[in-house]
């Protein structure tokens, strides 16, 4: 993306430190705050201030290490810097305007996180050689996350415009039911860096039911009255038990297997629900969608529409072990049929990528790498609905089945700034597993610092241990080389984060 001048969390992290600020963070980066009103105590300082400015400033350093190249493992620092305008001129109309810089000097290779430096570096000598220029990646990119005006009719009826933040469902890492964002959230990611949606939202709360209905008009891509979409979303609460379920069509394009472009309407539904049983809480949610080809070849699309039913589940329990301390374990399984059964395809995903940049072909339903996602470092995941190979080597979202455990331990004892977690994530179609152990503290009272390292065990050539065999890298370019290529698998990656409100 081309950068232009801009004005100049939060985001799930189900069991991280992170969580214990959502509460503040989502309304300092415009989350889902419904209603425009304001409590009384803040209407005095409302006349006053207006208008606030604030943002995040997140440092982040991180590493991919790969057997054979445990020397020179691949770095990046994808920092980010958010900052938004919040103007309240009145306690019922609200404008809210967040931009955010990206900017890593490291990772601006052609072929930086897609392959060892190594073997990335043969890559490019054989592209010169070919006299194909490789494009240089952007180290700064300048986008805008959300921009929205909020106000309320007759108190009854609230109304968002512009680009917002939406997500819907229950469960913690996997969400079929987010049926609005086009891209999925990465499971193991410390920031959702996926950026709002752009559409006219009406809610309307009935209190007296303990429901809310809301709708949306979705905008994104819409440069035709035809090609806007709809979204509804029904939410009840009775008991212990929260329930939603939403609909939403949806203009989806695509290309067949002649290359020709056309575009097909998508419907889309899915069911979601909490429930609390003593100190267990229960997560639920199925996604049904009408996908318009099958998803389970690289290389060749099939025009039968078929139903496919995506499915999570999830429980997690809350123990307090003392009278301010506590911990909680946690486990899911996701269910998902447009993944792979075997790890067989992946580097036909990978190569299809990579010929089609080198210029050796044309490049058929892969698009992408297993990138920084496979080890849980950052970034977002699958397309259009988690699809695997529409999407390219999207991490999490590869297999058709996965499970997950974690454990989450806050402020123990008398360290009340610090926070440890435990999480393992399992494709269970091939057979490979990431084990991540997360470390944060807050220093300086703002500063807050966050560690982590992940460990890919498995299968060879799993989705989370993804590599490539001696001799079998891809096809078209060994052809070229003057030996076969190298052995490499993913064994570990490490980062480390700075992040501070502003």
């Amino acid at each position: 993306m081309k950068t232009a001048p801009l004005f100049l969390l939060v985001s799930l992290l189900s069991w991280s430190a992170l969580a214990q600020e959502a509460d503040r963070e989502e309304d300092m980066f415009g989350g889902e705050l419904e209603e425009t009103q304001v409590s009384e105590g803040h209407r005095a300082l409302l006349e006053e201030d207006k208008l606030q400015l604030g943002g995040m400033l997140y440092m982040r350093t991180q590493g991919q290490f790969y057997s054979r190249f445990m020397d020179d493992p691949s770095l990046s620092m994808p920092n980010l810097l958010d900052v938004y305008l919040d103007g309240r001129p009145g306690e019922r109309v609200r404008a809210f305007v967040r931009g955010r810089l990206k900017f890593d000097p490291v990772a601006t290779a052609p072929l930086s996180g897609l392959l060892p430096n190594e073997v990335g570096r043969e890559v490019e000598v054989i592209a010169d050689s070919m006299e194909t220029e490789l494009p240089q990646k952007d180290s700064t990119d300048v986008l805008l996350d959300q921009l929205w005006l909020k106000f309320d009719i007759g108190r009854t009826l609230f109304v968002t415009a512009g680009r917002q933040p939406v997500q819907w469902g229950t469960t913690r890492l996997w969400n079929p039911t987010d049926l609005v964002n086009r891209s999925r959230r990465e499971p193991l990611a410390l920031f959702d860096e996926r950026t709002g949606v752009t559409a006219l939202k009406l809610h309307v709360p009935i209190e007296s039911l303990s429901a809310n209905v809301v709708g949306l008009l979705l905008m994104d891509g819409a440069d035709a009255v035809k090609d806007l979409g709809g979204a509804l979303r029904l939410e009840a609460a009775f008991w212990t038990v929260e329930l939603g379920l939403t609909g939403l069509v949806r203009r989806e394009a695509a290309v067949d297997a002649q290359g020709k472009e056309y575009d097909y309407v998508v419907p889309q539904v899915g069911l979601d629900l909490s429930a609390g049983v003593w100190d267990i809480d229960l997560t639920a949610e199925a996604g049904l969608r009408f996908p318009d080809s099958s998803r389970n070849d690289p290389f060749f699309e099939v025009q039968d529409r078929k139903a496919l039913l995506q499915a999570a589940v999830g429980a997690s329990y809350t123990h307090k072990y003392s009278a301010e301390d506590f911990f909680i374990i946690g486990t899911e399984y996701f269910y998902n049929p447009e993944g792979y059964s075997s790890s067989d395809s992946y580097a036909a995903l990978i190569a299809e990528s990579m010929i089609g940049t080198l210029g050796l072909g044309t490049p058929g339903a892969g698009g992408g790498g297993p990138a920084d996602g496979a080890s849980g470092q950052t970034g977002t995941s699958a397309t259009a609905g988690g699809t695997a190979s529409a999407a390219g080597f999207t991490p999490f979202y590869m297999g058709r089945h996965y499970g997950a455990v974690y454990a989450m331990l806050p402020s123990p004892g008398s360290w009340d700034y610090t926070t440890f977690s435990l999480s393992g994530v399992g494709n269970f179609s091939d057979e490979s597993y990431v084990v991540r152990l997360d470390y944060q503290v807050t220093v300086l009272t703002w500063l807050s610092v966050q560690a982590w390292g992940a460990v890919n065990l498995g299968k060879k050539g799993g989705e989370f241990r993804f590599g490539l065999e001696e001799g079998k890298m891809y096809p078209a370019i060994d052809k070229v080389t003057s030996g076969p290529s190298p052995e490499f698998y993913q064994a570990f990656s490490c980062g480390l984060n700075l992040r501070v409100n502003l």
